[in-house]
């Protein structure tokens, strides 16, 4: 899961280089700016927001249907070993 995840980051790379080349040479440090901060974003607030309502746990609002587990990310010493998931641990499910 973490090469997908590395190779999903490595693609805003490939974009940028394409959307700088398909430009103006005034225009390349907005294009840069822009596709680095789509990500910066995009993490903090999925970390903040989207995480808790992705994994709402016990912290059902609406019956099954809406859930929100809180704002942030809250770790136990359990979540960061594979007792998480066989598989992955939690960071590996957050940056997936």
């Amino acid at each position: 899961m973490m090469v997908a995840t590395l190779l999903v980051f490595l693609m805003h790379l490939g974009v940028v280089t394409v959307e700088a080349g398909l430009n103006r040479a005034k225009n390349a440090v907005d294009i840069l700016f822009k596709n680095t901060m789509i990500p910066a974003i995009g993490l903090i607030t999925y970390a903040v927001i989207g995480f808790g309502l992705m994994y709402p746990s016990d912290h059902w609002w609406v019956g099954k249907l809406l859930g929100f587990a809180g704002f942030g990310i809250g770790t136990g010493p359990e979540e960061v070993t594979s007792a998480y998931n066989p598989g992955y641990t939690y960071w590996t499910d957050f940056l997936f």
